[in-house]
C-alpha cells in the first residue's frame, strides 16, 4: 500500500527499500535523502493493466525528473509491476500483454536515463508457470508456505506438463 507522508524518515532509519507508485512520496524520499546525504534505495511500481497503484506511462516522465533532481536517490533500485489475474484463470493472454506493457515502460524509463538495476514482476502464479516473468528478483506469496495459488494455477501447472506434488505445506 501506499506509503504515509509521516512513515518516510522509517525508510532511512530502519534501511527499507519502499515500492513507490506516488510521486509525492518520491520527492519526500528525495528531500529526506539530500538533507541526511543518503542513498535510498527505491523501487517503482509500473502500471500495466491492474488499474490500482501504479505509475502510468503519462507519469514517467515526471517520475524520472525527480530521480534527477535528487542524486542520493541514484534513479530507481527496482521496477515491480502487478498481474492483474494470473492465478485465477487459465486464459493468460491479459497476463502476456501485461509483461509486454512493463517491457515497454522499461525501455521508456532507460531511453529517460533513470534504469531500473533489478527488475521483479513474479508472485507465486507467474513464478509457477512463466519463465520469462522471473528476472533479477521473485515475490513469492502464498507459495512460500507451500500452497498453490488457486485450483486454475495448478490445472495450468499440470497442463504445462508439470510435476504433480512440488509444494509442502510448512503450516498445519
Amino acid at each position: 500500500g501506499p506509503l504515509a507522508s509521516d512513515s518516510l524518515e522509517a525508510v532511512l532509519e530502519y534501511d527499507l527499500e519502499p515500492v513507490i507508485f506516488n510521486r509525492e512520496t518520491l520527492e519526500g524520499l528525495g528531500r529526506l535523502s539530500k538533507r541526511y546525504r543518503k542513498h535510498i534505495l527505491t523501487h517503482l511500481k509500473l502500471e500495466t493493466g491492474t488499474h490500482r497503484q501504479g505509475i502510468a506511462e503519462d507519469e514517467v516522465e515526471a517520475f524520472a525528473r525527480v530521480y534527477r533532481k535528487f542524486p542520493y536517490l541514484g534513479g530507481p533500485y527496482g521496477a515491480s509491476m502487478h498481474f492483474a489475474n494470473i492465478e485465477d484463470t487459465t486464459n493468460h493472454e491479459f497476463a502476456q500483454y501485461q509483461l509486454a506493457e512493463y517491457r515497454r515502460l522499461l525501455r521508456r524509463l532507460s531511453r529517460l536515463k533513470v534504469k531500473p538495476k533489478i527488475r521483479h514482476t513474479a508472485a507465486s502464479a507467474a513464478l509457477i508457470l512463466f519463465d520469462e516473468t522471473r528476472f533479477e528478483l521473485v515475490r513469492p506469496g502464498i507459495a512460500a508456505y507451500g500452497h498453490w495459488p488457486s485450483k486454475e494455477t495448478y490445472l495450468t501447472y499440470r497442463l504445462q506438463g508439470g510435476e504433480n506434488r512440488i509444494f509442502t505445506p510448512v503450516l498445519t
